[in-house]
Protein backbone atom coordinates (compact mmCIF):
# COMPACT_ATOMS: atom_id res chain seq x y z
CA UNK A 1 0.00 0.00 0.00
CA UNK A 2 1.46 3.36 -1.25
CA UNK A 3 2.15 6.14 1.59
CA UNK A 4 -0.84 9.01 1.91
CA UNK A 5 0.71 12.60 2.52
CA UNK A 6 -0.74 13.41 5.97
CA UNK A 7 -3.07 16.40 5.26
CA UNK A 8 -3.19 19.66 6.67
CA UNK A 9 -6.41 21.04 7.24
CA UNK A 10 -5.90 24.91 7.24
CA UNK A 11 -4.43 24.39 3.81
CA UNK A 12 -7.04 22.56 2.64
CA UNK A 13 -9.68 25.06 3.90
CA UNK A 14 -7.43 27.72 2.04
CA UNK A 15 -7.31 25.81 -1.37
CA UNK A 16 -11.64 25.29 -1.01
CA UNK A 17 -11.59 29.00 -0.15
CA UNK A 18 -9.72 30.07 -3.22
CA UNK A 19 -11.51 27.51 -5.56
CA UNK A 20 -14.71 29.40 -4.25
CA UNK A 21 -13.26 32.18 -4.94
CA UNK A 22 -12.29 31.40 -8.38
CA UNK A 23 -15.70 29.91 -9.55
CA UNK A 24 -17.62 33.26 -8.13
CA UNK A 25 -15.62 35.35 -10.55
CA UNK A 26 -15.87 32.59 -13.26
CA UNK A 27 -19.59 33.96 -12.53
CA UNK A 28 -18.80 36.95 -12.38
CA UNK A 29 -20.27 37.55 -9.18
CA UNK A 30 -19.62 39.38 -6.45
CA UNK A 31 -19.00 38.53 -3.10
CA UNK A 32 -22.32 39.87 -2.19
CA UNK A 33 -24.21 38.54 -5.06
CA UNK A 34 -22.83 34.64 -4.14
CA UNK A 35 -23.72 35.70 -0.51
CA UNK A 36 -27.63 36.56 -1.62
CA UNK A 37 -27.69 32.79 -3.88
CA UNK A 38 -26.52 31.18 -0.19
CA UNK A 39 -28.71 33.11 2.26
CA UNK A 40 -25.75 34.16 4.32
CA UNK A 41 -23.83 37.50 4.69
CA UNK A 42 -20.70 38.76 2.33
CA UNK A 43 -18.72 38.57 5.43
CA UNK A 44 -19.28 34.86 5.63
CA UNK A 45 -18.59 34.45 1.88
CA UNK A 46 -15.37 36.61 2.69
CA UNK A 47 -14.53 34.07 5.37
CA UNK A 48 -14.76 31.12 3.35
CA UNK A 49 -12.96 32.41 0.55
CA UNK A 50 -10.06 33.18 3.22
CA UNK A 51 -9.83 30.02 4.16
CA UNK A 52 -11.27 30.78 7.58
CA UNK A 53 -14.25 28.38 7.95
CA UNK A 54 -14.50 25.01 9.11
CA UNK A 55 -17.52 23.74 6.56
CA UNK A 56 -19.59 21.11 6.86
CA UNK A 57 -21.29 19.16 4.28
CA UNK A 58 -24.20 20.92 4.18
CA UNK A 59 -22.36 24.04 3.17
CA UNK A 60 -20.04 22.35 0.80
CA UNK A 61 -23.52 21.18 -0.54
CA UNK A 62 -24.69 24.86 -0.75
CA UNK A 63 -21.69 26.13 -2.59
CA UNK A 64 -21.53 23.82 -5.01
CA UNK A 65 -24.95 24.01 -5.60
CA UNK A 66 -24.73 27.84 -6.24
CA UNK A 67 -21.74 27.98 -8.00
CA UNK A 68 -22.87 25.15 -10.56
CA UNK A 69 -20.66 22.41 -9.84
CA UNK A 70 -19.90 19.09 -8.48
CA UNK A 71 -18.53 19.21 -4.63
CA UNK A 72 -15.70 17.43 -6.34
CA UNK A 73 -14.19 20.18 -8.16
CA UNK A 74 -14.23 22.35 -4.62
CA UNK A 75 -11.23 20.93 -3.42
CA UNK A 76 -9.73 21.10 -6.93
CA UNK A 77 -6.56 23.34 -6.85
CA UNK A 78 -7.31 26.89 -7.99
CA UNK A 79 -5.86 27.93 -11.39
CA UNK A 80 -5.11 31.18 -10.10
CA UNK A 81 -2.78 30.53 -7.43
CA UNK A 82 -1.60 34.01 -5.14
CA UNK A 83 -4.25 36.20 -7.05
CA UNK A 84 -5.73 37.27 -3.78
CA UNK A 85 -6.35 41.34 -3.79
CA UNK A 86 -7.54 41.84 -0.16
CA UNK A 87 -7.51 45.07 1.18
CA UNK A 88 -6.71 48.31 -0.71
CA UNK A 89 -4.81 49.39 -3.82
CA UNK A 90 -1.07 51.27 -2.74
CA UNK A 91 -1.24 54.57 -4.08
CA UNK A 92 2.34 55.91 -4.87
CA UNK A 93 3.33 58.61 -3.29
Amino acid sequence: MAAVAKLNAVAVRRRIGGRVAELRRANEWTQEQLATELGVSFKYVQSIEYGHENLGVDSLVALANALRVSIESLFERPAERGRRRPGRPKVAR
